[in-house]
This record gives C-alpha cells, sequence and structure tokens, in this order.
C-alpha cells in the first residue's frame, strides 16, 4: 500500500452486476492512491472499464492496483493495465521468481 495516500478495498466478483458498487467506492480516489483487489476472484470489462475510468480522472501511473490473484492479474496484462497503473501481485515471491526454501 502506498503510505499516506487512500485506499479502496475491493472483493469478489467484479462484473456488470456490481459495476455501480464498483463505480461508487473508486470515485473516493480522486487522486494518487491504492486499489486493494487481493479478494478480487472475477472481474469482466464493466470491471475494466470503471479502473480505466479512475486512471483516466487520476492520471496514468499514480494509482497502484494490488493483486494476487493469478487470473486476475492475467485479465490485467491481457488488457495491458500496466501502462494505466502501477500493478502491485503479491502472489509472486519479490526475490526474481526464486521460491525460498
Amino acid at each position: 500500500m502506498r503510505a499516506g495516500f487512500p485506499s479502496v478495498v475491493l472483493s469478489g466478483e467484479l462484473d456488470m452486476y456490481e459495476a455501480p458498487t464498483v463505480r461508487e467506492l473508486l470515485d473516493a480516489l480522486d487522486g494518487p492512491g491504492t486499489i486493494d483487489m487481493r479478494e478480487v476472484v472475477y472481474l469482466d470489462s464493466s470491471a475494466l472499464a470503471e479502473l480505466a475510468r479512475v486512471a483516466r480522472r487520476v492520471g496514468p501511473g499514480k494509482v497502484s492496483l494490488v493483486v494476487s490473484s493469478t487470473n486476475v492479474r492475467r485479465v490485467l496484462d491481457l488488457a495491458r493495465f500496466e501502462k494505466l497503473f502501477t500493478i502491485i501481485d503479491v502472489s509472486r515471491p519479490s526475490n526474481g521468481g526464486l521460491a525460498s526454501a
């Protein structure tokens, strides 16, 4: 998490039915901040659209996404969200991909 910056926590399945709630939560970010997505298990194009909306409003690279799901990370990578956000993947070891014993 980025110390001193606002944080929004998202969880569960983020789909078109949850998009209005996601939008309301993300509207709280009006500047640099963090979106904690560690508990997100699924997201569709409507969730991606809401995330992209934040990047357009706040500015590319000013919001961090914290993820732990390999599937969520894959979707973000396919959408090329690394161009819009700093993506912090807590599922991957930080020691160059080597597992510690």
